[in-house]
């Protein structure tokens, strides 16, 4: 293609598969709803909000350093792969995992911090306290958005894997397209979110889902401090409870904007040119999912920008830590 070739499309077309752009874009969404979010005012905080606040600071810590550290390795391995290294030919699973097991391990941590500093027996119980479930504190609507994002991926994985083939290695990386009414010419062979890239991605996605359960159920379940802190720990544990669901929901957001990609990809030929004897056959390409590709394709960027964005909110969990571990004296002594 030559200079003049190049249209504003094209450009928005490369830009969008860039995670630079979308991350950008992601950044200014965070910055939108964080505005939109700020509290207009808020009552001075007492000895005892203190104290909980301070309760909860290595767990909203460990959220946010989750958050940025799958940025960090997003970014780190697009650039890695694309101009550091050579990898073409190899099959490069770990970018659609490796979101999906940071995260995993960053909850992990999470559990550990709710299970030890973050829990232990109250000061002074809190009587008649109601029975506390997984979801008692998760918001109900992004609960259910990271289901259907959890239910997208899997599904993708799994429909993507049943239509893959098999390489000469034996792994399932292509998609077969055989050529209509030419049985003695090859089919095309078009690299695919295969089972080789969809079988590590739902082992990982197994492993967050069960992780972030277990950690909302920890952070829900543990005893309050005492009564006078009751109010302070429910709106802490409601910000822990979003940044587990946003860190989980947008490690699969990243997976599946990758999936999508590179299902796209396959989409994009419609047709092969094969010269020989002195003509030039042509034959149109015919793939039954191709038009879904393209709609996923274009679906991608969205995904990766709603995925950007959400882990920018959860970086907030590090200022408030910061917050709580200035707090006064006096909530030190309160929690002692």
């Amino acid at each position: 293609m030559s200079e003049r070739d190049i249209t504003p499309g094209d450009l928005i077309g490369y830009a969008i598969t860039q995670p630079w752009a979308t991350l950008t874009i992601g950044a200014v969404v965070a910055l939108v709803a964080f505005a939109f979010s700020m509290p207009r005012a808020a009552r001075p905080a007492s000895a005892y909000d203190d104290a909980a606040n301070a309760r909860y600071a290595p767990e909203r810590r460990t959220i946010g350093a989750t958050a940025v550290a799958v940025v960090a390795l997003f970014l780190a391995d697009h650039f890695v792969r694309g101009y550091a290294l050579n990898m073409n030919g190899a099959i490069a699973w770990w970018r659609y995992a490796a979101p999906l097991f940071v995260a995993f391990l960053g909850t992990a941590a999470l559990l550990a911090f709710i299970c030890t500093t973050g829990s232990g027996a109250p000061q002074h119980p809190v009587v008649g306290a109601a029975r506390r479930t997984w979801l008692t504190f998760a918001p109900r609507a992004r609960a259910v958005a990271a289901g259907v994002v959890v239910l997208l991926l899997a599904a993708t994985a799994v429909l993507a894997g049943l239509l893959s083939s098999v390489d000469v290695y034996g792994n399932y990386t292509y998609l077969e397209i055989p050529i209509p009414n030419a049985p003695s010419v090859d089919p095309i062979r078009h690299w695919f979110f295969g089972w080789a890239y969809g079988g590590p991605v739902l082992v990982a996605l197994v492993a967050l889902v069960a992780m972030a359960v277990a950690c909302l159920h920890a952070n829900a379940a543990r005893p309050f401090m005492r009564p006078e802190t009751v109010v302070a720990e429910q709106n802490a544990r409601r910000g822990i409870a979003s940044g587990i669901v946003h860190v989980a929901t947008a490690s699969a957001l990243l997976s599946l904007a990758g999936a999508w990609r590179l299902i796209a990809d396959a989409g994009a030929t419609t047709r092969l040119s094969i010269e020989g004897d002195g003509r030039l056959e042509v034959y149109e390409i015919l793939w039954r999912g191709s038009e879904i590709a393209t709609v996923l394709g274009w679906l991608a960027p969205a995904a990766e920008v709603v995925a950007f964005a959400l882990l920018l909110l959860a970086t907030r969990h590090l200022r408030n830590a910061r917050i709580a571990d200035t707090a006064p004296d006096a909530a030190v002594a309160v929690a002692s």
